[in-house]
């Protein structure tokens, strides 16, 4: 059956009506009712009743017809065209669409009995066509008893091929008038002498359009079957009950018709007589018709129902006397509950909005054609839920979605001989229910289910139309009004004049769990694109028609536009337009796939992959081409080459299908792609295919460039030096620089540069191009440059800005992983003695967290304290040596480690510091004896400079080592305890020499520095002593005249003098050199010289 197209409206033909034809009727017989369930009758869709006066065919009734049986019920839609068998021996009948119970009825035959049945429900013809042509067939004449001439008017769509002329023993053809007449027509009776038969009047048609009868060749029941049925056997096969693979191939009829079973009320077939048909088909039965065997019954074997869904608190049940259809979806805010029924007066919209209120929330109807449709007003984020019982339906929402138990299958045909069809699988479904969205404004179509559980689980975009998942039932939202949606056997199928533009199916890949296949293209690019030289009326027109309108339709009215931006280039100015809608009615957005493909696609030029893929990434693109490759865009804007490469590999089809602005984009990304992963002749096959477009001559640099990289990946350095030459001389400002860089490259292999030059190009080249992947390039070649030219900081400066700038590339984690070790190499043992102090605090500070996951983090700050010690910086060595510290366990390590940066605090004279860390580092310094010592010598000098004398000389008490007494005098010296300190000299000087030899330097400086405690001290007897015996070894010294004064006879130096000599005194400081050794990075090495124990 020819799909019905929404704006398809009958054509106004300006003929004169044909008068009635009488035909001759056959010798009376009865005529059987037909069961419903096997022949159903066929729907031609739910467009308005036809007005009173259609001509009401009867098949071949005499002339003086008895009183009719009226079998028509009211509203019910029949269009027949009745064929045989194209035979020598077959009849050929067409029937128009028929009059409504308003128009007059045909004329009766006194003369022809009663019928035994007081009423027939309905009668249907064997099968049901509705096609359309551009030109009438024409019908070339019959042989038969009579002759019917047929005008038939012009139509819309394809010619319909011709019947040729069959010659049978009766022909009947149907004239049908190209206007409603006043009157029907009269039918002639039979011959002469054979009784008349009963009149059927066929039931009330609702005509779409005039439409041209197809004789089509049906096949016929034998004689000896019909002989059963007259005899009240079964009844012979029909269209409906035959096997479809005994149907003929119907030119330009891709697929037929089924009407919704239980439509026809059913009677004894042998209460009724045989129609003439029959009775021409028993005259000649056995005549060589080719008649296929009826199909014998098959037992219906009921599927295991599947587990009882429970459904949420807030719920209302819709109790029907008889079972109904049904469909419930989401719009936006809004659940929709569309019911559909055979039983006519059964739905009644106010009753069940009234209900759908009363149990769910606010709900209006909307005038629907085929059913009934209420929406119901919920909170956003509410799903719908659907389950069925018998002949209840129970609907209610809740805060997820269930997925459905059998999910409506959507198979996608693109080599369907009408441009592409999908099929909707709901076996069974009758004629769709259609009706306009109040709140939204758009048409839709529904299919209606009578299993809770088939539902559509995952949205589908198609350039024509698109299917958003629903809780029961199919929704169909048309974007086109060219759109046909016609009941078939198997489902629902849709179709296009203008074509589907579905992908090949050899193209398709996996289905989802609908069992979808074949794949669409959802940016209709073309269409959205409008006449290029047209551009600025076009954009005017859109802009004034946003102005004009408010609400929903305004912001659908902003999507048109944002469509119209984005096809010519401006998905800038688009994403500012999808940014209002989505601000206001975001759904028009989220529910449509083909819009959230827009806007993907959009943010992915855009230059946001994380918002883009946010779109492109949803469940219902997911058997998308398209989308996929949009995703291979965001990939390889990422430098992602691995995955974005198979997805511009898949695409070659729709990237031929993009206009030349949006080639020139997305081809160099998957050249780049193909050839960071080694194909090169899918690059190269790009590259061709964008050098063929009508554009490509403002591409040259481009294409110039881009034939360097492939003739380099061909190892043809030749070709490449020229093709980059020809780019850098070039207008491009991009591909200049991109080539200017490949050629250094060259000349960096070919040892034609220094690392010195290198750098001072590429620092040209650093602000010649700023903010996209190119800069990253430069500044990741400038870092190689610089440590190359041996300047380390400066290297690992540009590498870190690299990263900062660019987190979101492929490339960047590479680098990322790449500079650590670079860094762990600046601080080895050789290259951190290279760099000056400051500069290697300053990169240990600024990357200290990068420093911290490399496992040579704890050698490397205790290098760093070392180099900083070594230079005086004290107090950022010893913070260093604290942080090792603290990750140590307790133990001698630790220990070690604390003494070493409570020595440094004391150099830096913060005694306070030094005395904290000591206490932190206390476990485990007992187990090692050198070490304890050193500690207990390093606590008593923090002791000593916080003024606690007295508990830094009991540390000392009993131990008269060197170092002890080196810091027991450092101790008294602080504390002006002057006897102490000359006893404690005592102690450390050596015993007088021999006489005639004389002393030591360092001995003859502890004498000196004994005289001075003893002369500070007051003690007379004690210098006069010291005189006596250490004088005579200091003669010829350089201290000679320093102690004479000080020990001479008669009184005791003056103060001027003392203070004088204390400076030399204070420069002996054996203590000094002990803690000099932490500086050194040998910390404690005075404490464990033989000289000092």
């Amino acid at each position: 059956i020819e799909p019905e197209y929404i704006d398809a409206a009958p054509p106004e033909v300006a003929e004169p009506i044909a008068p009635p034809v009488e035909v001759a009727a056959a010798a009376p017989a009865p005529v059987p009712t037909v069961d419903a369930a096997a022949e159903p009758v066929v729907e031609a869709g739910p467009e308005p009743a036809s007005p009173a006066g259609e001509p009401a065919i009867a098949e071949t009734a005499p002339p003086p017809a008895a009183e009719p049986v009226d079998v028509a019920e009211p509203q019910a839609v029949v269009e027949v065209a009745a064929v045989v068998e194209e035979t020598p021996q077959a009849t050929e009948i067409a029937a128009a669409p028929v009059a409504s119970e308003d128009a007059p009825p045909a004329a009766e035959d006194p003369a022809r009995p009663p019928t035994e049945a007081a009423t027939v429900a309905e009668t249907v013809a064997e099968t049901v066509v509705e096609t359309a042509a551009a030109e009438p067939p024409v019908e070339a004449p019959v042989e038969a008893p009579a002759e019917v001439s047929a005008e038939v008017p012009a139509e819309t769509v394809a010619d319909v091929p011709t019947e040729q002329p069959v010659e049978a023993p009766a022909a009947v053809a149907a004239e049908v008038p190209t206007e409603h007449p006043a009157e029907a027509p009269a039918v002639a009776g039979p011959p002469a002498g054979e009784p008349a038969a009963p009149e059927v009047q066929l039931a009330e048609a609702q005509p779409n359009h005039a439409a041209a009868p197809v004789a089509l060749p049906v096949p016929q029941p034998r004689g000896d079957e019909l002989r059963a049925v007259a005899s009240g056997g079964a009844a012979p096969p029909t269209l409906a009950t035959a096997d479809r693979a005994t149907l003929p191939d119907l030119p330009g009829l891709p697929h037929l018709a089924q009407a919704a079973p239980g439509e026809l009320a059913a009677e004894p077939l042998d209460a009724l007589p045989a129609t003439p048909v029959e009775e021409v088909a028993l005259e000649h039965a056995g005549d060589g018709l080719d008649i296929p065997p009826a199909v014998p019954p098959q037992a219906l074997v009921e599927p295991p129902a599947p587990p009882e869904r429970p459904m949420p608190d807030r719920a209302v049940t819709f109790a029907f006397a008889h079972p109904v259809r049904a469909a419930v979806f989401q719009r936006g805010d809004g659940l929709w509950l569309v019911f559909q029924s055979d039983t006519p007066g059964l739905l009644d919209p106010a009753a069940l909005m009234a209900q759908a209120t009363d149990g769910l929330g606010e709900a209006l109807t909307a005038a629907a054609e085929g059913g009934v449709a209420v929406r119901v007003s919920i909170a956003h984020g509410e799903q719908g839920q659907a389950r069925l019982d018998g002949s209840q339906w129970t609907i209610g929402v809740a805060a997820a979605p269930q997925p459905p138990a059998h999910p409506i299958a959507v198979d996608a045909d693109a080599g369907s001989a009408s441009g592409g069809r999908v099929l909707i699988a709901v076996p069974g479904a009758p004629s769709p229910v259609r009706f306009i969205d109040p709140v939204i404004g758009d048409r839709l179509i529904v299919v209606t289910v009578d299993d809770a559980g088939a539902a559509v689980a995952t949205e589908r975009g198609f350039a024509r139309f698109s299917l958003p998942t629903t809780a029961a039932g199919a929704v169909i939202v048309p974007r086109t009004e060219a759109l046909g949606v016609v009941a078939v056997p198997e489902g629902v199928a849709i179709s296009s004049r203008d074509g589907l533009e579905l992908s090949r199916p050899e193209d398709a890949l996996a289905g989802d769990t609908a069992g979808a296949s074949g794949h669409d293209r959802l940016l209709d690019l073309a269409g959205w694109r409008g006449d290029p030289g047209e551009f600025l009326d076009n954009r005017g027109a859109l802009q004034r028609r946003v102005a004009q309108t408010d609400g929903v339709e305004q912001d659908r009215t902003r999507l048109e536009l944002a469509r119209f931006l984005f096809a010519n280039g401006q998905e800038t100015e688009a994403l500012g337009i999808l940014g209002l809608v989505a601000d206001s009615n975001a759904w028009l957005i989220d529910d449509d796939a083909a819009n959230r493909a827009m806007r993907g696609a959009a943010l992915a030029l855009d230059g946001e992959g994380e918002a883009a893929l946010v779109d492109l990434t949803a469940p219902d693109l997911d058997n998308s081409a398209e989308a996929r490759l949009w995703q291979g865009v965001v990939a390889a804007r990422h430098h992602d080459w691995e995955a974005a490469a198979p997805a511009f590999a898949n695409a070659e089809e729709i990237l031929d299908g993009y206009p030349d602005w949006l080639l020139a984009r997305l081809a160099p990304l998957g050249i780049e792609a193909f050839l960071e992963t080694g194909d090169v002749s899918s690059a190269n096959a790009l590259l061709e295919a964008l050098s063929a477009r009508p554009v490509a001559h403002d591409l040259d640099p481009l294409g110039e460039y881009w034939a360097g990289r492939i003739a380099a990946a061909r190892n043809d350095p030749i070709t490449a030096r020229s093709s980059w030459e020809a780019a850098a001389a070039g207008p491009d400002r991009l591909y200049r620089r991109r080539a200017e860089m490949a050629l250094l490259d060259l000349a960096r292999e070919g040892g034609e540069v220094t690392p010195d030059e290198e750098v001072e190009r590429l620092e040209e080249l650093r602000y010649a191009w700023r903010g996209d992947d190119l800069e990253f390039d430069v500044l990741d070649q400038l870092g190689d440059a610089y440590w190359r030219a041996g300047r380390l900081r400066d290297a690992i400066t540009v590498w870190q800005q690299a990263i900062d700038a660019f987190p979101e590339l492929a490339e960047t984690v590479q680098l990322g992983e790449r500079v650590p070790e670079r860094l762990n190499e600046l601080f080895s043992p050789d290259r951190i003695e290279t760099l000056p102090p400051f500069h290697i605090l300053a990169l240990y500070r600024e990357y200290q967290d990068i420093l911290a996951d490399l496992p040579e983090w704890r050698d490397i700050r205790l290098r760093m304290a070392d180099r900083l010690a070594a230079v005086d910086l004290l107090d950022e060595a010893a913070e260093l040596l604290v942080g090792v510290m603290t990750e140590l366990e307790p133990g001698a390590e630790r220990a070690r480690i604390g003494a070493r940066s409570a020595a440094l605090r004391l150099l830096d004279r913060d005694p306070q510091a030094a005395l904290n860390t000591l206490d932190a580092s206390l476990a485990g310094a007992q187990d090692d004896a050198a070490l304890a010592y050193e500690r207990r010598l390093l606590r008593a000098r923090a002791l000593s400079e916080l003024d606690e004398t007295d508990a830094a000389l009991v540390l000392l008490e009993g131990d008269n080592r060197p170092l002890t007494l080196a810091t027991r005098l450092d101790i008294a010296r602080r504390a002006r305890d002057w006897p102490l300190a000359a006893a404690t000299l005592a102690q450390m000087a050596d015993p007088p020499p021999e006489e005639g030899a004389t002393l030591s330097s360092d001995q003859a400086r502890l004498v000196l520095n004994r005289a001075v405690a003893l002369a500070l001290a007051g003690d007379r007897g004690g210098l006069d002593a010291l005189a006596e015996t250490y004088g005579p070894s200091l003669e010829g010294t350089p201290l000679e005249s320093t102690f004479a004064m000080i020990v001479r006879p008669g009184g005791t130096p003056r103060m001027s003098d003392l203070d004088a000599i204390r400076s030399e005194v204070e420069e002996i400081d054996l203590f000094q050199n002990f803690l000099s050794t932490y500086r050194e990075g040998n910390p404690g090495a005075a404490a464990r010289s033989p000289t000092m124990n």
